[in-house]
This record gives structure tokens, sequence and C-alpha cells, in this order.
């Protein structure tokens, strides 16, 4: 037997002989952290399997390009060793619930690269096109934990590993995550203040759309330059909502120009060495940074 992702037993062998949960299915082979994300996943794959129900409850459909069906519920039940993943079996003789071997990459990102593993379009640059296909085609899948905008650079992490993934990106890890950021100011205003940095760090601001405030943030200012109404400076947060950062200066009448993701935990991008573009697969001492408790995490 092999060992899921919550550390009980799974016998593959006895499995292929039965019927499972498409989301138990995907949540134990590591394609989601959990199976309250399994939905989400179906709508964005293709994925094809027999199923075992859910033909009259319109559960799934006939794919006549594969001759087989296509899943649309996460509540369906299929006979595991039928599902195909984007057209890749997954073959459960042969995939490992052993969560020690599963891969976790650090990617020094550059700008222009769409952090997702799936292209939208044709042409779309993804950080996945950045990888070998020895690590694109794992089986389970790498994932993105926290992702970076298009047009940012640095630290993304992607791994194997839902345990993982999820104790990194849920709302309760606070895990920190630190960035270097260009801020833009104005003619009246023209570099970051101590009275603007005592708000932002003080927590309690209010993003647009959203009732909970931000919490405590770590602001370091690293260089200033009136004339061109520009400082640089370093943020540390416990938390990762969308555009925080953007929208925290957009609160104190500043403009984030450029950002750029320096460390996940206590695993710094400096530490790697790795250029624009450049990945590595981290051993397991650099995965247990990620994880270590900074001062922002007390």
């Amino acid at each position: 037997s092999t060992q899921s992702t919550w550390g009980q037993p799974v016998h593959a062998c006895a499995m292929l002989r039965t019927k499972v949960r498409l989301s138990k299915l995907l949540t134990l082979a590591g394609f989601v952290p959990s199976s309250i994300k399994a939905q989400t996943f179906i709508d964005t794959h293709h994925i094809v399997a027999t199923p075992t129900d859910g033909l009259e409850d319109n559960k799934c459909s006939f794919d006549d390009d594969v001759k087989t069906f296509k899943m649309t519920a996460a509540s369906t039940f299929v006979v595991p060793d039928s599902v195909l993943v984007d057209g890749v079996p997954i073959d459960i003789s042969s995939v490992t619930f052993d969560r020690s071997n599963f891969k976790t990459v650090a990617l020094n990102k550059p700008p222009g690269y769409v952090s997702s593993t799936v292209k939208e379009y044709d042409g779309q640059r993804i950080v996945l096109d950045l990888l070998p296909d020895e690590l694109r085609n794992l089986c389970p899948p790498l994932n993105i934990a926290g992702r970076l905008d298009k047009g940012s650079t640095g630290l993304v992490l992607l791994t194997q590993d839902g345990t993982f993934l999820h104790s990194i990106t849920s709302p309760g890890s606070h895990v920190s995550k630190t960035y270097q950021v260009l801020v833009r100011g104005t003619a009246d205003a023209p570099v970051v203040s101590a009275e603007e940095i005592s708000r932002l760090t003080a927590g309690g601001i209010v993003l647009p759309g959203e009732t909970i405030p931000c919490k405590p943030c770590q602001m370091q200012i690293l260089s200033t330059r009136p004339e061109r109404k520009q400082t640089v400076c370093e943020i540390t947060l416990v938390e990762g909502r969308y555009h925080q950062i953007k929208k925290m200066m957009d609160a104190v009448g500043k403009r984030v120009a450029l950002l750029h993701r320096a460390a996940v935990g206590s695993l710094h991008l400096d530490s790697l060495k790795l250029e624009a573009s450049q990945w590595t697969v981290l051993t397991p001492e650099q995965t247990t940074l990620i994880t270590n408790k900074t001062d922002m995490d007390d």
C-alpha cells in the first residue's frame, strides 16, 4: 500500500477494481489540495472517464472525440483507471501518494508570464512554459502556491503536494511573503511619508469591496528619490489578498510601479541564486524554510 495526503493507506490495486468519487480521486492524486477545490479544477480542465453513475443526472456527457464521457461534476463516481486529465491518464498503479516523493519547484518569474498552469488562449505565456517537459508532465501535476501578476517578478513556488500547497495558501496559514516594491508618488507627496508608513503597517486598512481590515505588516524604506517621485520599499505580509499591496498603496495616495517577490517564509530568492526565468527543485531542507516561522508569523 501507499500513503494518501492524509496519511491513510491507499491500496492502489484495490482502487482499480472499485469506484471512487471524482473529487476524492483528484485530491488523492494531488491535482487539488482538497475536495472542495475539485469542481473548479474540473471546470477549467478537460477530464474524461468511465462513470459508474451520473448519466441520468447529466453529470457527464459523451465525448465523441475520445469515445468516452466528459466529466462535469465533482460528485460523479468513476472507474479510477479510466480517468484522463487533459489527455493524460491517471495511472493509479504507478502514482505515488507518498508525500516525501512530491517535488516543489522554485522559479524566478520574469515579467510577461501569467501565473497559471493552463493556457487560456494560443500564444499566452505561462510560468509552466519555463519548465522542462519532465516537470510539466509530472503526475500529480505541479500547482502554483501563490500567484504573481503578469507584470510582477520574483519567487513563484509550484508543488505536487496538495497538503503543502494548502499550508501556504490557506487564509489561516499566515506564511509570510516579502516583496520589494517601487512606489510612485505625486507632486504634493513624492515619497512615502512616515505617517503613511504608520498607517500601512498598523493594519486596519479596508480594501475596496472588502469588509475585513488588513492585518498589520512590516515595511522598510530602502531608498527614496523625491525628484523622481519614487520610493523603493520592502513589505512583508502574512496574508495574500488579491492585489493587496497595490490597493494598500492606493489607500495612501501612492501607486505601485513595480513589484518583486523576494521571499516566502524564510526561503529567500537571493539564496537560490536564480536568474530571471531560472528554476530549481527544492531540497527538503529548503522546503522546510517556506513554512518556518518569521517575526511576522508570531
